[in-house]
C-alpha cells in the first residue's frame, strides 16, 4: 500500500488539452432547479447561452439534487431524491429504514438519458474526462441519512465500471493530483484511479482547492471545522468572523479559486469568502452540484449570476 505525505503535488497535462476542455466548460448551460408546489413536481432546468427562457430537461415528482457538468461539459449528472419510508417488522421487532427511486441520472449534451444508477448518495466529477467515482448506499433515518454499501467509478464514455476498495459516506475527486479523497467513519484514505490502488494519507480533509494549496475539513456530527495548508498541514485562521467558526459545513470551494462557498438556508444567500484575505461577497443565488465538490461557475440558481465574470476579481 503506497502513502501520501502531505506534500504539494502538481499534475502535469497537455496544453492543447486542457484549452480545449476549458472552452467546452465554458460553454455549458446554466442549471436551475425549481419546484412546482401546486403540481407537486420538481424540474430541472438549461440556460442556454444566447436564449432568454430556461429549458426544462427534466421533471420529477421526487426532489432533484446536485445537479452539475462533467469537466468537459458533454454530460450532466442530478440527483433523485428517494422517498423515505420507515415500517416497523414484527418479526425483527425493530423500524426498519428506506427509500423507493432514489437514484443518479446521466444525461449527454442534448439532454437524453444516458444512464441511470439506484441508491447513489454522493457522487463527483473526474476532473478531466467523463468519470464518475459515486456512492451507493440505503436510507436511514439517523446520522448522516444513509449507510454506504460500496464505491465505483463509471466511465461514461466506454460504460465501464470499477469498484474502490472502500465504503465510505463521501469523497472528492481533487483536481491537482487526480486522486480520489475519501472520508470513511474512521479514517480519510485516498484511491488511485490510474493505478486502482489505495492510498494512507495524511491530510485532516479531503476537499481540496482546485490548485492543492488548501483544503477544508467540515464539521460533521459534531466535529470541528478547519482549513488547512496542503503543503505542511497547517491550520488556517482566515481573517474575518465567517470562516472562524467551530462548526461549519461549506457548499465547496468556488472553481479556480480560493474561496469557499457557504450557504446559508436561512436566509437563502451564499457567501463566497477569500480563505487568505477574508475578503467576501454575498449573493442571491444557490449552488447546484454536490456538496464538498468545487462549485463551477454554470452551477448556480441563477443565470445571470452564473455569467458574472467581475465577482471573482473583488475577492482577491
Amino acid at each position: 500500500m503506497n502513502r501520501i505525505l502531505p506534500i504539494f503535488i502538481i499534475t502535469c497535462t497537455f496544453n492543447a488539452f486542457l484549452i480545449a476542455e476549458d472552452s467546452l466548460r465554458a460553454r455549458r448551460p446554466a442549471l436551475g432547479v425549481t419546484r412546482d408546489r401546486a403540481a407537486k413536481t420538481w424540474s430541472l432546468t438549461a440556460s442556454e447561452p444566447g436564449i432568454a427562457s430556461p429549458k426544462t430537461i427534466f421533471r420529477s415528482n421526487l426532489s432533484l439534487d446536485y445537479a452539475s457538468w462533467s469537466s468537459d461539459g458533454s454530460y450532466l449528472a442530478f440527483i433523485v431524491n428517494g422517498d423515505f419510508y420507515s415500517n416497523w417488522d414484527e418479526n425483527q421487532k425493530k423500524w426498519i429504514d428506506g427509500d423507493v427511486g432514489q437514484k443518479l441520472v446521466i444525461m449527454n449534451r442534448g439532454y437524453k438519458q444516458v444512464a441511470e444508477f439506484a441508491d447513489i448518495r454522493r457522487y463527483c466529477w473526474s476532473p478531466h474526462g467523463n468519470r464518475l467515482a459515486m456512492i451507493a448506499g440505503q436510507a436511514v433515518e439517523v446520522g448522516l441519512g444513509f449507510t454506504p454499501d460500496k464505491m465505483v467509478v463509471y466511465d461514461v464514455d466506454t460504460k465501464t465500471q470499477l469498484e474502490m476498495p472502500s465504503t465510505a459516506y463521501d469523497l472528492c475527486w481533487a483536481k491537482h493530483d487526480n486522486i480520489i479523497y475519501i472520508a470513511t467513519f474512521t479514517e480519510k484514505v485516498a484511491f488511485d484511479p490510474v493505478r486502482k490502488s489505495k492510498i494512507d494519507i495524511l491530510y485532516h480533509g479531503i476537499y481540496f482547492s482546485d490548485d492543492g494549496e488548501y483544503y477544508y475539513d467540515p464539521s460533521w456530527e459534531g466535529s470541528e471545522f478547519g482549513i488547512y495548508r496542503t503543503v505542511n498541514n497547517e491550520r488556517l485562521t482566515p481573517p474575518g468572523s465567517l470562516l472562524n467558526r467551530e462548526f461549519l459545513h461549506p457548499y465547496g470551494w468556488l472553481e479556480d479559486s480560493h474561496c469557499l462557498v457557504i450557504w446559508d438556508y436561512d436566509s437563502k444567500k451564499s457567501h463566497i469568502v477569500n480563505v487568505e484575505t477574508g475578503k467576501s461577497v454575498t449573493v442571491d443565488a444557490q449552488p447546484l452540484g454536490q456538496i464538498g465538490a468545487v462549485v463551477r461557475r454554470n452551477e448556480w440558481n441563477d443565470p445571470e449570476f452564473c455569467a458574472d465574470t467581475a465577482m471573482l476579481e473583488s475577492l482577491k
